[in-house]
């Protein structure tokens, strides 16, 4: 059978996401898996521990601010099946999302291009891509953020080629974003700009435009508005999601972000990390008897002040950060030979940044689905860059949408014998 067959064969994707789910067991298996995890995995695992037990939902985990909550309540539901004396369940877990997540990539990919080449090829380097597996093998939200992302934009993008039928349809889209939201709550710079992109897509019909906007926020504020109301019933004070954008704030804009970008070894990383964990414990003297509010601006406000005082030198820490976000390799102090293994991909990344820039004026790709790219890749580069302590990975989100564009134009220019005519594919059916 040809190559080409292959990559047309109704049950090629089948394979693939079965691929996905045995590299990340394998990985997960291999990799000490029921060992520690990293700080972040511990506090989700904890948190899905205290609220299995009936504890409630802790105020804040080994870092001062509380935790996003959905992915830890959704752990404490599979915990309440599976076993949860160690990690491995929530790795597994992770799995099984990363799975589903890589299936709507690949229904994404097919109805943005209705090309099913690019589209397996595209799930096939989702599969293996060190930046997802990395993020999968340990206790993290990425997965369930990547899945949560895909599908509103896939259901978005679905409902843009329909020209927005239904309300109930970009309803549903407000609540996975508002989920989004409570996975991430970086997330939210998704929920601010989606609305100004359907608003502009609908331009010739501004009632339209408008009901759409309102239905989209609507969706999110009712999915994310009981977790603020109980916010504000336990603090006293009014928390959207989390607390936690001043501590992000004051790490990555200060002289402690500049420590870790200049480390050249991993000795000299470990001393920039306890080096943070000193100022933290300081400054957490100093604010113990504030209020969680009241922390989370005093945090906010040490970086502010920083800025004020600092500014040329606060401009190159960002310029450093952002070739940081963007760089085609993982960070050789923090992962030795093994960033090399990231090279790959980041190099098919750039390619596909070219071929994403390029597109924007070309009469064959959507302008406006163009744009609703740019708004992830935008507001993923302004939260990774402006809020993030240690970028070291840019948010797996980036690549997956950026890198088909290289895809497909290695496989219609290149692979001459991927190019035979298909069956037409709505992006609907497998």
């Amino acid at each position: 059978m040809q190559l080409s067959a292959y990559l047309y064969h109704k049950r090629t994707i089948y394979y693939v996401l079965l691929l996905c789910f045995l590299c990340r067991v394998i990985l997960i298996l291999t990799i000490d898996p029921t060992g520690d995890d990293t700080v972040d995995g511990y506090d989700y695992h904890n948190h899905a521990i205290s609220v299995l037990n009936g504890e409630g939902y802790p105020l804040h985990g080994s870092l001062p601010f509380v935790r996003p909550p959905l992915y830890p309540f959704l752990l404490s539901i599979v915990y309440y099946i599976f076993p949860h004396e160690t990690y491995l369940t929530a790795r597994l877990f992770n799995a099984v999302l990363d799975t589903l997540a890589c299936f709507v990539f690949y229904k994404l990919i097919l109805l943005i291009w209705n090309n099913k080449p690019t589209a397996i090829l595209a799930s096939l380097v989702y599969v293996v891509n060190p930046f997802y597996l990395f993020f999968n093998a340990r206790v993290r939200v990425e997965a369930l953020f990547i899945l949560l992302g895909v599908t509103g934009v896939y259901l978005l993008v679905r409902e843009y080629k329909k020209d927005f039928p239904r309300l109930s349809g970009i309803f549903l889209i407000g609540i996975i974003f508002g989920l989004a939201c409570l996975c991430r709550s970086n997330a939210t710079i998704f929920a601010l700009l989606i609305p100004v992109w359907l608003i502009y897509c609908n331009l010739k019909n501004r009632k339209k435009a408008v009901l759409i906007s309102l239905v989209f926020v609507l969706g999110c504020v009712l999915t994310i508005s009981p977790w603020s109301v109980r916010n504000y019933y336990r603090y006293g004070e009014p928390i959207l999601i989390s607390d936690g954008l001043g501590y992000a704030f004051w790490i990555s804009n200060t002289e402690i972000k500049l420590d870790d970008l200049y480390a050249t070894n991993y000795q000299e990383y470990l001393e920039a990390d306890r080096k943070l964990w000193r100022k933290t414990i300081a400054v957490e003297e100093q604010v113990k008897s504030k209020s969680t509010k009241e922390r989370s601006d005093y945090y906010l406000n040490l970086g502010i002040e920083y800025i004020k005082n600092n500014f040329p030198k606060w401009v190159w820490l960002n310029v450093l950060k952002f070739v940081e976000f963007w760089s085609p390799m993982a960070r050789l102090d923090m992962q030795g030979w093994k960033a090399f293994l990231t090279l790959p991909f980041g190099l098919l990344m750039l390619l596909g940044m070219f071929f994403y820039i390029k597109s924007f004026f070309s009469p064959d790709f959507d302008r406006n689905i163009w744009l609703l790219i740019a708004i992830l890749i935008v507001g993923s580069t302004i939260t990774g860059v402006m809020t993030w302590s240690s970028v070291r990975f840019r948010v797996p989100l980036v690549d997956a949408f950026i890198i088909p564009f290289g895809l497909f134009w290695l496989q219609s220019k290149y692979l001459k014998y991927f190019n035979r005519n298909s069956p037409p594919d709505n992006g609907i059916g497998c």
